[in-house]
């Protein structure tokens, strides 16, 4: 992967940028926290050795990154995932492209019976199930490309 995210212009994403990633460009569990400052996931895999995995996943895709999401196993089988840029206090476009490429590059083994509760999240898995695994898009060059003109460019497949 040669990814690279925008190092020269790391500020907080504007509500709009946000909002559009949230609607159009990132899947159905990414919410904004409460306070604003974060983006979360949070799912039940199927076993512990699942959710284990999609961690892994998670940590190895943020590492090719450089931008690290803060990762949680908890329960035995429910991970979280949280992004957001410690340094500016926010969410930054960089926490967007992440969220983007951890949408197109994680495969969790969710628990049937969380994914029956959560027909979204299940339309979601198929459309990406058709992708594969390594779709995290055409190599990006810059996380805002687009962002001067007021869009963030995301790597979605």
């Amino acid at each position: 992967m040669n990814v690279q995210l925008d190092r020269s212009r790391v500020c907080i994403a504007t509500v709009q940028e946000v909002d559009k990633a949230l609607r159009e460009q990132l899947g159905p569990l990414w919410k904004l926290s409460s306070d604003g400052k974060e983006l979360e996931q949070a799912y039940t895999c199927k076993n512990f050795k699942a959710a284990l995995d999609a961690i892994n996943q998670a940590g190895a895709l943020a590492e090719e990154l450089g931008h690290h999401p803060d990762l949680h196993l908890t329960n035995w089988n429910r991970v979280s995932i949280r992004l957001s840029t410690h340094a500016l206090g926010g969410l930054s476009i960089n926490d967007l492209v992440v969220a983007a490429h951890i949408d197109a590059g994680v495969r969790p083994t969710y628990s049937d019976k969380w994914l029956r509760e959560h027909p979204d999240v299940a339309a979601f898995v198929s459309k990406m199930s058709a992708a594969p695994a390594t779709a995290t898009a055409a190599p990006l060059t810059t996380a805002t490309a687009a962002a001067g003109a007021g869009e963030a460019a995301f790597p979605v497949a």
